[in-house]
């Protein structure tokens, strides 16, 4: 089975062959348009006032000039606006997590229950309200600001088996970096775009001066040139979204299976969709340019099949269901189907084929290393029954709060307050008097009593759920709610692994959003291990001594990191010394512009350090997680059935 690194690493290389090709077309477009000018040149005057070298010069850079400022724009566009650009771009209205329409509560619970599967903070979900067509899209930089799209139709026809088939293979472009590979191709196509709008220019102009213009046929004849070569250049740059996107719809759909193990869910939703009069069509009028992020075909019928964004339905089916007959299902509204009402389908949660009774709570367990990579980016059922299991013996008023900006923040605060010691958290509460309103204090004073008796495992999903209301804060909310977390943490002048995990998930998905110069890059270069290795070493150092009170054991965890990351150094060059905070959050930071290849060391060696005694803690898997989604790695929750064989 192919491990989410290697994903990474052939999204990586697809990137490489991205631009490989688009350079070509870039070469192929520039020879056209000097064809073009040399014939315009030629009608315009007598003789061509450039030599040959001088006029293809002067074409090279203008063309490449001109492609250049329409990639950089939309890379601009896309960096400030991620995921949620794109949704919004379609005309997706944000759900609230409070919502109470049945079809709309249906798509959240299910995406909630798919996140923490999966490790992956819960992301938005924007309904596109307009669009009958049957169709999804996931979008975003990396899983932190990752958003799903769901049409109108779906919400409709879409009962809990095919929407959930659905979602989870949007989940698994998140997970497998296609999302990023998306948006650098909408970035690199636009400036072939620009060809076109550089000859529609010219035919505007032409048409303004009425032919009064000696050269007016000549700059119509350029105009046209121009216009035909961009042509030439989008549909150039429909067979790279053709060749990028098709393989990875099957892979989607053989991974949503392989997560449900529910076949008929994923197939069912592509039979009515061949089945359903509008099919998966997006009408809005930037449906084209990011067509390649649909679940189905978002252009209705395609120029020849070779052109294709996704493969066909009747292909798709019977990967997954080798008896299909050809056959599709004329959709019926979901309630409809299976016979239920309004208040009925608002509960579904409750009756989800997943839901059991929550495991009792264990403090530590035996897991399994290499088990425990492998599960990285590929979550299956037992996650996702885990999650499901976790969301439903949820206290209503944790889960509640966890909904909605307000509540969020006081359950991060209640999460941090110490229950043990009462002069500790008089501080704390104090503080929180003083910074915060009087109805937050009083939402954080309600919540603590809950929060005290919450078994540990709860902790992580948690703070996962609450993210989609705290990116609602304001950046003055945000900064204010930053420093009484700095506040409550250090006031007792010891930061636990719990709480230095809670600061790293909250700080590595919030902080992009009101900090600008962290925004995600759509390019960036990838340092090799020789580079951050000191970093790397830090961070095992970090969970090694941190992580055990006896020295001679911490000595020994760090030994088993140190062969997995760097078997050349010896325990004694590693400084024997806990780093500070400050130097391990700067080598997180290093860390997440590194390889596929170096993170699956870094991460594997970070296991290898907290398992070297067999066990591990409730707390030890959050930072073990938290370090995981800092380096954009999503780990599912680590269970008690990933034994020591």
């Amino acid at each position: 089975m192919i491990t989410f690194f290697e994903h990474q690493d052939r999204a990586r290389k697809k990137t490489g062959l991205l631009i490989l090709v688009f350079g070509f077309a870039v070469i192929a477009i520039i020879l056209a348009v000097y064809c073009a000018f040399y014939f315009f040149l030629t009608l315009s005057s007598e003789r061509v006032p450039l030599r040959d070298e001088e006029l293809f010069l002067f074409v090279s850079t203008i063309t490449i000039g001109i492609i250049s400022i329409g990639s950089l724009y939309k890379i601009i566009l896309l960096r400030s606006g991620g995921g949620a650009g794109i949704a919004k771009s379609l005309g997706g209205r944000l759900l609230s997590s409070e919502t109470r329409d049945p079809n709309e509560r249906r798509v959240m619970n299910i995406v909630e229950e798919i996140a923490i599967a999966s490790g992956v903070p819960v992301p938005q979900v924007y309904s596109m309200d307009a669009e009958e067509g049957i169709n999804a899209f996931a979008a975003g930089f990396s899983p932190s600001d990752a958003v799903i799209g769901i049409t109108a139709g779906s919400l409709s026809f879409f009962n809990r088996d095919e929407l959930q088939g659905v979602v989870a293979h949007e989940f698994s472009h998140i997970l497998n970096g296609d999302m990023r590979i998306n948006l650098r191709l909408l970035g690199i196509l636009n400036g072939i775009l620009m060809i076109s709008h550089a000859g529609r220019v010219l035919l505007r102009s032409m048409s303004r001066s009425r032919g009064k213009d000696k050269g007016a046929p000549a700059i119509a004849i350029l105009g046209f040139s121009l216009t035909a070569i961009g042509s030439i250049g989008v549909l150039a740059g429909s067979i790279i979204q053709s060749a990028i996107s098709r393989q990875r719809e099957f892979l989607a759909d053989a991974s949503a299976v392989q997560f449900t193990r529910n076949p008929s869910g994923i197939a069912n939703a592509l039979r009515k969709i061949g089945g359903y009069y509008h099919g998966s069509k997006i009408s809005h009028v930037n449906a084209r340019e990011v067509s390649h992020f649909f679940f189905a075909n978002g252009l209705g019928s395609s120029f020849f099949n070779l052109f294709a964004t996704h493969p066909p339905l009747a292909e798709r089916i019977s990967r997954i269901d080798p008896s299909f007959d050809g056959t599709f299902t004329s959709p019926l509204p979901a309630a409809d189907e299976q016979g239920g009402s309004s208040e009925e389908l608002a509960g579904e949660k409750k009756h989800s084929r997943f839901v059991s009774m929550p495991q009792s709570s264990i403090s530590a367990f035996s897991a399994n290393p290499e088990a425990v990579i492998g599960e990285i980016g590929t979550p299956n059922t037992k996650h996702l029954s885990y999650a499901a299991s976790l969301l439903h013996s949820l206290p209503e008023k944790i889960a509640r709060a966890a909904h909605n900006s307000s509540g969020a923040q006081a359950l991060i605060y209640s999460l941090l307050i110490d229950p043990n010691n009462s002069v500790t958290s008089d501080k704390q509460l104090g503080r929180l008097d003083k910074t915060i309103s009087k109805t937050l204090y009083g939402d954080v004073l309600e919540l603590l009593d809950s929060i005290k008796t919450l078994s540990p495992e709860y902790k992580l999903p948690l703070i996962d759920m609450a993210l989609p209301a705290l990116r609602g804060m304001s950046t003055a909310e945000y900064k204010s709610f930053i420093s009484n977390i700095h506040y409550i943490v250090n006031t007792d002048a010891e930061v636990s692994l719990f709480e230095y995990a809670l600061q790293l998930v909250i700080s590595h998905h919030l902080a992009p959003i009101h900090d600008s110069p962290k925004r995600p890059r759509l390019f960036s270069t990838e340092l090799p291990m020789e580079k951050v290795l000191s970093q790397a070493v830090a961070l095992i150092r970090t969970l090694a001594l941190m992580g055990n009170d006896d020295f001679d054991r911490g000595l020994s965890a760090l030994s088993r990191g140190l062969k997995i990351l760097a078997p050349h150094l010896s325990i004694s060059a590693s400084e024997n010394t806990v780093p500070s905070l400050a130097d391990l959050d700067m080598a997180l930071a290093s860390l997440q512009n590194t390889s596929p290849t170096a993170k699956e060391k870094i991460i594997s060696a970070c296991v290898a350090t907290i398992l070297a005694d067999k066990q591990v803690s409730i707390k030890e898997a959050e930072i073990l997680r938290a370090i995981s989604a800092a380096l954009d790695c999503p780990m599912p929750p680590i269970l008690p059935s990933l034994s020591v064989s």
